[in-house]
């Protein structure tokens, strides 16, 4: 399983396609550190919205997580599924004496270890750009504490937040894997993976229109969906709201299951995959 994993890693990485994700990294971080200079001016150094060098890689990826990332999971899989799927290289690779449930998960390892690397890509780069372009603040306020965090500290929050983030992405893309695994090809797939992303943050705001603004019920209807977490969620459980931590992780962990598990059931229809 390990040379096949090595195969399928090196297969994607070879493809122009992710190379040119990989590159767009600093550039993603750079535009919006742009953005995040100017939204300093109006605030002030105390505000959990004012960033600085310490909370700009938090900052930067509470900005991309939800557009950015999300939709190199989508292109990922697609290229990744979809397209081998139906461009006949899943029916080269059934001719060996390979297990159809190792070919599933390697491909789902590949594209986990690959949204794994873009996001360590990604703090490095917002680490190294935050030193250079933002001033330095030694207690920092972050969304959801009462309490200033130092360097250190601010650091720990960092990662923590960085490694939820990647829980959050290797949630939908076991959703996006499903979706990707039934679609005929790739525009379809593109199409209404975009379309259950769209969906899911969408949600969020139906609920506030129709229910209300806040509530602790309604603020658990509205973390049903993954983009509301990847967006408030994460934040909230790394905060003072770390009592939502365990319905978060059981409203992850039931879109997890279904969309690995159905993924695994269909891969192992042979007729599916060729």
């Amino acid at each position: 399983m390990w040379r096949l994993y090595r195969c399928e890693f090196k297969r994607l990485w070879g493809r122009k396609s992710t190379i040119l994700c990989a590159i767009a990294i600093p550039f993603i971080v750079l535009l919006s550190s742009k953005f995040y200079l100017d939204n300093n001016v109006a605030l002030d150094i105390t505000s959990p919205q004012y960033t600085s060098i310490n909370n700009f890689p938090v900052a930067v990826i509470q900005e991309q997580l939800i557009l950015s990332f999300n939709m190199i999971a989508i292109f990922l899989t697609v290229l990744c599924v979809t397209q081998e799927f139906r461009g006949g290289y899943m029916r080269m690779v059934l001719v060996r004496p390979i297990k159809r449930s190792h070919v599933f998960w390697t491909k789902y390892l590949v594209i986990l270890t690959s949204m794994f690397i873009l996001l360590v890509e990604y703090f490095l780069f917002s680490t190294i750009i935050g030193r250079v372009i933002f001033e330095r603040v030694e207690n920092v306020a972050v969304f959801y504490m009462d309490n200033l965090l130092n360097n250190s500290k601010m650091f720990i929050y960092s990662i923590k937040y960085y490694l939820y983030s990647f829980l959050t992405l290797s949630v939908i893309t076991g959703v996006i894997f499903l979706i990707s695994t039934i679609s005929s090809n790739m525009v379809i797939s593109t199409g209404v993976n975009l379309g259950f992303v769209f969906s899911v943050m969408v949600y969020p705001s139906v609920i506030s229109i129709f229910l209300g603004q806040s509530g602790l019920n309604i603020d658990k209807l509205r973390l049903l969906s993954i983009t509301e977490i990847q967006h408030k969620g994460i934040a909230a459980g790394l905060g003072m709201h770390s009592y939502l931590n365990s319905f978060i992780l059981s409203v992850l962990g039931v879109y997890g299951v279904l969309g690995v598990l159905s993924s695994y059931l269909i891969y192992k229809r042979k007729d599916q995959l060729i």
